[in-house]
């Protein structure tokens, strides 16, 4: 097991870091939602016509904020709010000392005004945000480069990693980071979901129950892992309904999104077309990470080519 070091003592202190995506996965809708609505638009000044959301300069933070503020209780906007249960999420792992690593190609002084509505404004210097300019800039466009870089710049990985992401091609990519970094499918907890369906309260109870579990104290105490994840929880209240690691909604699969083009296609929600087959992500005991096929019993003979015993099959690289 990995372990904080502070100075030159080492600590049995659990790391916990995550990376997450901010509209559609910490909010309620998508993000080519968010940039292109009127609100957001109210937010900008466009110092060229050329300007798009990601080049232009927003108004005053004070303006922005309050602007935010009454647009927010508008039922066409409410979608743009960080839900509760995220806030909860990000506040209760700031407790844990995580590191939270807020990687959208929205806007950082957007995000930042989010939180603050939220109620994270005393806790928003603790969390790293890279947006749509540092992708572009430092990334070539990539959330897999993104996570990449980030684990290269630690001085030491993660106990527990969580990533969460409502586009699946960059879902893919952070969990492909992840692989590449090192890290097996017992640091990893993965969640995707369709845009505002996370369940971040049950994704809360459920760290919070693998970070228990990688304690060594616990872990020296404990018969089997099992008997431990049922006592921790029993205390911290019923846990998620969904196995560990498992996605809570479907997704649509998404075309490729070239480097280039990944900004304009942002702005414009460009989606693909095809709508049959739908992607599951679950860190299971039998795989790091496998793409989850139609119920057997339900699929089309073609659908099964590939497939193994369980039924799923095997992320292939891109």
């Amino acid at each position: 097991m990995f372990t904080q070091k502070k100075g030159n003592k080492e600590s049995n202190e659990v790391l916990i870091r995550c990376y997450l995506d901010f509209d559609g996965t910490l909010s309620g809708i998508v993000g080519s939602d968010t940039v292109n609505s009127e609100l957001y638009e109210s937010l900008q000044i466009k110092n060229k016509p050329t300007d798009d959301y990601a080049d232009a300069s927003f108004i005053d933070k004070k303006e922005m904020l309050a602007r935010m503020e009454a647009g927010f209780k508008k039922e066409e906007n409410k979608g743009m709010m960080m839900s509760q249960e995220a806030a909860d999420f990000v506040s209760k792992m700031i407790q844990k000392n995580a590191d939270i690593i807020i990687i959208s190609k929205n806007r950082k002084d957007y995000i930042n005004a989010v939180l603050e509505l939220a109620g994270l404004g005393d806790i928003a210097n603790k969390i790293s945000i890279k947006d749509i300019r540092d992708i572009e800039e430092h990334d070539e466009g990539d959330k897999r480069n993104m996570v990449l870089n980030h684990e290269k710049s630690v001085k030491q990985k993660a106990t527990i990693v969580v990533i969460g992401d409502d586009n699946p091609d960059d879902f893919d990519d952070m969990y492909r980071a992840l692989q590449e970094s090192g890290y097996s499918k017992d640091d990893v907890l993965a969640y995707t979901a369709d845009a505002g369906q996370f369940k971040w309260a049950d994704n809360t109870k459920e760290v919070l129950v693998k970070a228990a579990l990688k304690t060594p104290d616990l872990s020296r105490s404990s018969s089997t892992s099992s008997s431990s994840a049922a006592a921790i929880q029993s205390k911290l209240g019923d846990a998620a309904d969904s196995p560990t690691g498992a996605v809570q909604a479907t997704s649509p699969a998404a075309s490729a999104v070239s480097q280039e083009s990944s900004k304009r296609k942002y702005a414009e929600g460009e989606q693909s077309d095809n709508a049959e087959e739908k992607s599951m992500y679950k860190a299971s005991s039998s795989d790091f990470h496998k793409r989850a096929a139609v119920d057997k019993d339900q699929a089309e003979p073609d659908k099964n080519k590939g497939l193994d015993d369980s039924g799923r099959k095997p992320l292939s690289p891109k």
